[in-house]
């Protein structure tokens, strides 16, 4: 089996009355939490990309941050680099740790309390 369609085991059920049993074995999942700041301020609505290491130019996941500018987003286990994209113009986008490249941006295996702190536009 794998992640995705193409990589899923094809499972043939036989004739009329007969039972197939298939035991499914589940990644575990992390989850990756933190609170979005932009000038002295929670930031509320703000874009919240995660990009894996192995992926080239779309995130692998992503959610919005509450009104309380707190995010959580379950991932499975690997590497990843957290982009923040504001919704307010007086706010610039930036990597979880304050990097403007995401080659510079450290990664997060296991990111909990996560704060990301938004430079102005």
């Amino acid at each position: 089996g794998g992640l995705t369609r193409a990589e899923a085991t094809t499972v043939d059920i036989p004739g009329t009355g007969e039972t197939v049993s298939i035991e499914i074995m589940m990644g575990q999942a992390y989850t990756i939490t933190g609170v979005v700041i932009g000038n002295g301020r929670t930031v509320g609505g703000a874009s919240v990309l995660v990009y894996s290491d192995t992926s080239k130019y779309a995130p692998d996941h992503s959610t919005v941050t509450r009104v309380d500018g707190t995010f959580s987003v379950e991932v499975p286990p690997g590497a990843y680099r957290i982009l923040v994209k504001p919704t307010d113009s007086a706010l610039a986008p930036v990597w979880h740790d304050s990097s403007s490249t995401r080659a510079g941006a450290e990664v997060v295996y296991d990111g909990s309390n996560i704060v990301a702190q938004l430079p102005s536009a």
